[in-house]
């Protein structure tokens, strides 16, 4: 399925085991993100999601809570992702990509944000990892 506005990135979650392409640039400004969990494909093709923004107080937060399929050569700009939780026991994980990876995240960038987390783990692009990166930065 073919993402070209940020209404078509937030259809996303109706459907979360599909494939996903973009083929522009995704300007989130002005459209609240609630993160799910997300086991299809979002293949960025070299474009960037921006103004993004994830707030939480519980569980896995991130651009996805857990990611059990695959997120591959997308920019990310602007990612603001924060729990803010005390909760340190319950394994509470904050990612910018996800807060969990239990599948790939591959070619991704973080180019600018901010990833906060007073939880069990926090991560640039994934809060925990039970799977694969390859070539990512943040």
């Amino acid at each position: 399925m073919i993402i070209k506005t940020a209404d078509d990135l937030m259809k996303i979650k109706d459907e979360p085991g599909k494939t996903y392409n973009l083929i522009n640039d995704i300007d989130m400004i002005g459209s609240p993100w609630i993160p799910f969990e997300f086991t299809g494909t979002l293949n960025g093709n070299g474009y960037s999601i921006k103004n993004i923004t994830v707030s939480s107080s519980t569980g896995n937060t991130g651009f996805f809570t857990v990611l059990k399929g695959s997120v591959n050569n997308v920019v990310f700009e602007n990612l603001r992702v924060s729990n803010t939780s005390d909760d340190t026991e319950n394994i509470a994980t904050v990612g910018g990509v996800c807060g969990e990876l239990a599948g790939t995240i591959n070619g991704v960038v973080i180019e600018s944000g901010d990833i906060y987390g007073n939880v069990a783990y926090v991560g640039g692009v994934a809060g925990s990892n039970d799977d694969t990166l390859r070539n990512v930065y943040a």
